[in-house]
């Protein structure tokens, strides 16, 4: 994320996607700003 980079997670239902992303989101808390269910122009105001 540092290096502006993205990642996707594609698995089917009931893989833990939501699960992971949420402890993603915990462990990078301290560092990093997590928005979620920002439409596309709430996020763009966001990153001006």
């Amino acid at each position: 994320m540092d290096r502006g980079k993205y990642f996707v997670i594609n698995r089917g239902r009931q893989y833990g996607k939501t699960t992971t992303l949420m402890v993603l989101a915990e462990y990078l808390k301290d560092d990093y700003i997590f928005c979620d269910g920002l439409s596309d122009d709430e996020f763009r105001q966001f990153c001006r």
